[in-house]
């Protein structure tokens, strides 16, 4: 008889696992989960804004090359000391009242409004800027980004008149 009630408690022992075991399991999974999906997260985020990154600068080069093949007259428009872009067809667009380069937060909030049409939302979503000043242009991209928040990037480019 002892043999037997030493068998009942073995066998109910082993029936399963506990609530407390099942809730600890649970937990573990739990933390591992989030932190995958932490990590996947971030990692879409970083190779998002790389892309934007990557597009603005092409962007940008564009520009650059649509400068110099203006440039090479020292009378081109080009080379006034106001803000422009160069628009698809290889046309200085000016902008109008713009003096100095407005913050990258004033111009987010203003949504980009004292950009001419033509340089905003290039390719959707990049604002296109450019400005001369003793013989070095600054070519910027400015946008939105997709996770929130405003980017910039630029490029700077040493040209003479008329090279």
């Amino acid at each position: 008889m002892a043999q037997a009630h030493r068998n009942h408690r073995q066998w109910d022992r082993s029936r399963g696992d506990t609530i407390v075991e099942v809730i600890i399991t649970i937990t573990v999974i739990s933390v591992v989960l989030v932190g995958s999906f932490i990590t996947v997260n971030r990692s879409t985020a970083a190779i998002r804004d790389s892309e934007e990154h990557s597009e603005a600068l092409t962007l940008l080069q564009g520009q650059v090359e649509a400068v110099r093949g203006l440039g090479s007259s020292a009378t081109s428009p080009v080379y006034t000391n106001q803000f422009f872009c160069v628009n698809s067809s290889g046309t200085v667009v000016p902008f109008t009242g713009v003096t100095t380069l407005p913050s990258l937060n004033s111009d987010l909030a203003a949504n980009f409004s004292e950009y001419p049409a033509t340089c905003k939302n290039v390719s959707s979503l990049y604002n296109m800027l450019v400005n001369y000043n003793s013989g070095i242009f600054t070519f910027f991209a400015r946008w939105n980004r997709l996770g929130g928040g405003g980017d910039e990037v630029s490029l700077v480019y040493k040209m003479s008149p008329g090279l």
